[in-house]
């Protein structure tokens, strides 16, 4: 498969996806230099979102992602060091323009960013008025993302149905929720990255959106005009999920498995 080529055959879009699992992996630091190359992965794995007919597509799908957050989030660190910030140096970079280029360039992927170290200094007070604007922009150049049939099937009693409709009905009841209130399970770090893929998946889907509002990340009902993010995967360490939990105070699941 080269390009935005895809398997004619029903069973190709698992074979599709590892194609492109196995490229990025073998052409990291191209994709790198070269952000036009990631792009044109990514638009072709938008197209194979459409075709997605089983869980371990799914799967494949959000591994996908995760992939392209590094690689964005790898993009910053060439450019900047975030542990050695001045106010002289935070300065300079906007000047320069890269946290605002790295905020267009993730949201146009799709992707999600190393929230931890990354939203605090993504957006300058300007930031909120233009960025609806520019997200609408970019993503006129990618493919609509359409629900694929296994996740339309609403009444499936399979665990991923279950999940995905458990998210959307409390974010639906509520509003909006806290990324991290969502996500986290306080009782184990495995159902927390378990929460994060299923909440991708919501997220890829269309059942829900995100925003970003006072320095907090929200998920919110995908029917508010307010929402931006139409995707968000991101990695967590072990040592990162003890320090939200002690950070939050969150002492019980959201999300029942």
């Amino acid at each position: 498969m080269n390009g935005g080529e895809l398997s004619p055959d029903e069973g190709g879009v698992r074979n599709d996806y590892l194609d492109l699992l196995q490229k990025i992996r073998l052409q990291r630091e191209d994709l790198l230099e070269d952000k036009s190359r990631l792009e044109e992965l990514i638009n072709t794995s938008n197209m194979l979102f459409r075709k997605i007919k089983t869980s371990s597509e799914l799967k494949l799908d959000a591994k996908m992602n995760a992939l392209w957050t590094k690689l964005a989030w790898t993009r910053m660190e060439k450019d900047i060091d975030l542990e050695d910030i001045t106010s002289s140096t935070f300065v300079e970079l906007f000047r320069k323009s890269l946290l605002d280029d790295f905020y267009r360039y993730a949201m146009k992927c799709n992707a999600g960013m190393k929230f931890l170290n990354c939203f605090s200094l993504v957006f300058s007070e300007e930031a909120p008025s233009r960025k609806r604007s520019q997200v609408q922009r970019s993503r006129q150049h990618l493919p609509a993302a359409e629900i694929p049939v296994l996740i339309t099937r609403e009444k499936d009693s399979t665990e991923e149905s279950g999940i995905l409709m458990q998210i959307r009905r409390l974010v639906s009841e509520r509003d909006r929720i806290e990324y991290f209130r969502l996500v986290i399970n306080p009782e184990s770090f495995s159902k927390t990255i378990e929460n994060i893929f299923y909440l991708s998946l919501s997220l890829r889907s269309g059942f829900v959106s995100m925003e970003y509002d006072d320095g907090i990340l929200y998920a919110i009902s995908k029917t508010s005009e307010e929402g931006e993010i139409g995707h968000l995967a991101v990695e967590m360490t072990y040592d990162e999920y003890l320090e939200i939990i002690e950070n939050t105070g969150i002492s019980k699941p959201l999300i029942k498995s």
